[in-house]
């Protein structure tokens, strides 16, 4: 990706319906028109105040075309039940490849885009609708690190996918490396990926809560990517002091109702929320009460609904790019 883009960004009438609404709003607000009146007139809920509030103050978030001049490229891609996000800058990070079954999906992402080597890639923990495929990523792509936490053994029972992908490294010659918190990974211009877990004292007996967790930023914009951390994990981060506040989030594990608290949707304030699930999926995600804390703060879309969804950034803006755009 390179620096800027002169293409102007569009963005549909309804984003723009929206952000007058937020910012009439905070006008009449200002004017001294008190909230608590118009709720209690029955005009506005306090969710969609709220709501409305976040977007009117986060005018970086908009909805338009490709724009290959950007500094980072991010794609949730949509791999059903599963996650895989690739972020493009001057080197390369794929996070997951979700299960087996789109291993030939990611790929052929990969080669749209003319990817040839990966620079890093991570494994955010061991399930395998996060890594089922990396063995196929792994034959079929030039990589430069592996890295995978660590967890206990009891909570890592061996499958089959994992024994291949293990097999794939060894061939390769990768070494997996599990990251330390605070690890800073230089992705390109302005660009930079964090690990902020897991923990040392990580200690749980689910092993969604050793995922690696990492903060990309790009300039002044931001995501935060959260494997399929729980609320235990999500707390362990909140009580570890580190800055958490990011403009897009993509939702730990697939919006389950034991994720996204409302402590942690607090000091992320996102603008944005990726759910990668899959349609119709056995394990009713995301859940409503999920989707209710997330609404309170964030603009929702979902993997299921908008495929693959594309994120530009010039380090100021995100555009959001999805196939209804």
């Amino acid at each position: 990706m390179s620096k800027r883009s002169s293409r102007r960004e569009k963005i549909s009438f309804s984003d723009m319906l929206q952000k007058i609404t937020a910012a009439m709003l905070i006008l009449l607000l200002t004017a001294g028109i008190a909230a608590a009146a118009l709720i209690e007139a029955g005009l506005l809920s306090e969710e969609s105040l709220e709501k409305l509030v976040s977007r009117a103050w986060s005018p970086r978030i908009t909805y338009g075309t490709d724009d290959e001049d950007a500094l980072v490229r991010v794609t949730i891609a949509d791999v059903g039940q599963g996650d895989c996000i690739l972020i493009e800058g001057e080197k390369t990070v794929l996070i997951d490849c979700g299960e087996y079954e789109y291993a030939d999906h990611v790929s052929a992402l990969l080669r749209s885009r003319s990817i040839e080597r990966l620079d890093m890639v991570i494994v955010t923990h061991q399930h395998t609708d996060h890594m089922g495929g990396m063995a196929q990523i792994i034959y079929g792509f030039d990589i430069g690190r592996l890295m995978m936490p660590e967890a206990p053994q009891e909570l890592t029972a061996p499958t089959r996918a994992y024994e291949t992908m293990l097999t794939a490294a060894e061939e390769k010659g990768l070494e997996l490396t599990s990251p330390k918190a605070g690890y800073i990974y230089p992705v390109g211009n302005e660009t930079k990926l964090t690990f902020l877990s897991p923990l040392p004292n990580t200690a749980s007996d689910d092993l969604n809560d050793y995922s690696i967790v990492c903060r990309l930023d790009c300039g002044s914009a931001s995501w935060l990517f959260t494997g399929d951390l729980t609320e235990h994990g999500e707390k362990a981060l909140l009580d570890s002091g580190v800055s958490l506040k990011a403009d897009v989030l993509k939702v730990g594990h697939h919006g389950s109702a034991e994720s996204s608290s409302r402590e942690f949707l607090a000091r992320v304030k996102p603008a944005l929320a990726v759910i990668s699930v899959g349609a119709g999926n056995d394990y009713g995600h995301p859940a409503p009460e999920a989707l209710k804390r997330l609404g309170r703060y964030a603009h929702i879309m979902r993997t299921d609904e908008a495929g693959d969804i594309v994120m530009y950034s010039d380090g100021s803006r995100i555009n959001v790019v999805t196939k209804n755009n």
